[in-house]
C-alpha cells in the first residue's frame, strides 16, 4: 500500500495549479488505484471547502487540521493518518506525472536496502523566466539518478513509513522551508541514505509576477541564513560567525552556485543557446534579493517572509 498526503497549506485560488488538478492526476496514475490511499489535510482557511471537495473526491480520506500548524506539520501530521509501507508527500499546487508512484515503488524495490526517502524531481510550471528558477529553488533536480546529498524538497517526496514516523520533521520551529537540510543529517547519522528519481516529476505551481519572484528571493535568503543559524551543519559556523559579512560571503557563493548550475544544467533543464546568459543576468537581481533575506534572517528572525505562491 502506498499512501498519499497531499496537504493545502500554500494552496490559493489564485494559483494555476489547484488541489482540484492535483487530486486528477493522482486519480489518473498508472500505479493500480486499490493499492493506493489518499489523505488530503486542509489546513484552516480552506475548510470551508471541505464538503465541496469531499463530494466531488469521494475516493479520498479528507482531514481538517488542528489550528496553527505550519507547513513542515501538516506534513508531519498527515504522515500519522497513513496505513501505507510508502509515504508520499506532495503539494497542493504540485502536478505529478501519470507514473509519479510507479516511479517511487520502482526506486524503493531496486535501490540499496538504506535508501529511507525517495526525491523526486520538481520544476516550475512553464511560463516567463521559470526555467531561470528551477536550477536554484530546486537546486538538485537535475542531478543524475542515484544517491543524492540532500533532500532539496518536501512536495515530492517518498518515504520508508517506519523511517518516516521515527524521524519526520522537525516541529514547533515555524520554518516554512528548509527543514529538508536537518532531516537529511538526522537520516545520514541513522544510517539511511536519499536518492533521486528525476522520472518521478512534479510541476510546481508559478505565477510569472514580480511579487512572487521577489517574495522567492526573500524567503531563500531568509532560510539559507536562518537554517544555518539555528541548526547548523558542518562548516555553517564558520559563515555565521562572521556576522554582519555572513550575508555578503553567502551571497557570493549563491551565485557561483546558481551559475554553476545554469551552465552544467542548461540542456537538462531545456535552457539553451540566448538564454543561458540571459539567465546568468536574471540571477544577479534574484539572488541580491535573496542577500536581503539573508540580513533580514539576522535581524528578524522570528519574523519569517511570506513564502512564494
Amino acid at each position: 500500500m502506498v499512501s498519499i498526503v497531499v496537504e493545502t497549506s500554500n494552496w490559493e485560488r489564485r494559483h494555476r495549479i489547484h488541489l482540484e488538478d492535483t487530486l486528477t492526476a493522482i486519480a489518473a496514475q498508472t500505479y493500480p488505484a486499490d493499492r493506493m490511499e489518499t489523505i488530503v489535510i486542509l489546513d484552516e482557511p480552506n475548510q470551508f471547502e471541505h464538503d465541496r471537495i469531499a463530494t466531488a473526491f469521494p475516493w479520498i480520506s479528507l482531514i481538517d487540521a488542528p489550528k496553527g500548524m505550519t507547513y513542515y506539520e501538516f506534513k508531519n501530521f498527515g504522515a500519522r493518518q497513513t496505513k501505507g509501507q510508502i509515504i508520499v508527500l506532495t503539494d497542493a499546487d504540485c502536478l505529478p506525472v501519470p507514473a509519479w508512484i510507479e516511479e517511487f515503488v520502482s526506486t524503493f524495490a531496486t535501490a540499496p536496502a538504506n535508501v529511507a526517502v525517495v526525491q523526486g524531481k520538481t520544476r516550475f510550471l512553464q511560463a516567463t523566466m521559470s526555467r531561470a528558477w528551477d536550477s536554484t529553488w530546486w537546486s538538485r533536480a537535475f542531478e543524475d539518478e542515484g544517491r543524492l546529498d540532500r533532500l532539496y524538497t518536501s512536495n515530492n517526496l517518498a518515504f520508508r513509513r517506519e523511517v518516516f514516523l521515527e524521524h519526520g520533521y522537525i516541529e514547533g520551529s515555524g520554518f516554512k522551508a528548509g527543514l529538508e537540510r536537518p532531516l537529511t543529517r538526522e537520516l545520514h547519522a541513522a544510517g539511511f541514505e536519499v536518492w533521486l528519481n528525476p522520472r518521478a516529476e512534479c510541476t510546481h505551481n508559478y505565477l510569472p509576477k514580480l511579487r512572487e519572484i521577489v517574495q522567492q528571493g526573500l524567503v531563500r535568503g531568509f532560510n539559507w541564513m536562518s537554517i544555518r543559524r539555528t541548526f547548523p551543519g558542518p562548516g555553517d559556523r564558520r559563515i555565521t560567525r562572521l556576522g554582519p559579512v555572513s550575508p555578503l560571503v553567502g551571497v557570493a557563493g549563491m551565485y557561483i552556485n546558481d551559475v554553476r548550475r545554469v551552465v552544467g544544467r542548461a540542456e537538462r533543464m531545456g535552457v539553451q543557446g540566448y538564454r543561458v546568459p540571459l539567465y546568468l543576468l536574471a540571477l544577479i537581481p534574484f539572488d541580491a534579493v535573496a542577500l536581503v533575506g539573508m540580513y533580514w534572517a539576522i535581524v528578524r528572525p522570528r519574523q519569517i517572509p511570506r513564502r512564494p505562491l
